[in-house]
């Protein structure tokens, strides 16, 4: 009887553990694209421009007090210069696109005032355009973009301006601005 105790309970083992003769092999296949690494962004300061901050809390560029006269008028007081910096880009890099994000305050192609002061401009909003655009031509926020050129993808940086504009002519009013643009890099 002893004898018969001691086969049940290695017949009960042998269901529990199951003998290496009743294992099954699982084949699993990864599939994976393998990309060119991009590049690391930055915002640098052109032309006497003041920019400060990084990539991690966000880069300020301080335009500084400009008259309401010099945003009527369009004037180069009323903007500032800017450029996008592109390091340790991968080598089979063929193209960089920037795009100004979408923005809950946009106006057409502004970015309209975002400060929250009691003394806020009223009626102003914000423009980009490459510095090398002669015109009023400014990104509409959400799908405005550039293809950076052959010669700024090999200097590694585009040059940009940021312009202060009446959202609707002659209704601006003076005061605090501030306003925040997100872009986009897509890299190819």
């Amino acid at each position: 009887m002893r004898r018969n105790k001691h086969l049940l309970a290695a017949s009960v083992l042998a269901m529990i553990f199951p003998l290496t003769s009743q294992a099954e092999d699982i084949n699993v296949d990864f599939t994976a694209t393998v990309l060119a690494t991009t590049c690391s962004m930055s915002i640098a300061a052109l032309d006497g421009s003041n920019v400060s901050g990084d990539a991690t809390s966000g880069y300020t560029l301080n335009v500084g007090d400009v008259g309401l006269d010099k945003i009527i008028k369009k004037s180069a007081e009323s903007q500032k210069n800017f450029k996008f910096v592109a390091k340790d880009c991968s080598a089979a890099l063929t193209k960089i696109t920037t795009a100004l994000g979408s923005s809950a305050d946009a106006s057409g192609n502004f970015i309209k005032n975002q400060s929250a002061a009691s003394d806020a401009a009223s009626n102003i909003g914000m423009g980009f355009k490459r510095k090398s655009t002669t015109d009023e031509t400014y990104f509409t926020p959400g799908s405005g973009s550039i293809t950076w050129t052959d010669d700024e993808r090999t200097a590694n940086e585009v040059e940009m301006t940021v312009a202060l504009r009446e959202l609707t002519d002659g209704a601006g009013t003076m005061g605090t601005f501030s306003s925040t643009a997100t872009f986009n890099f897509t890299y190819q």
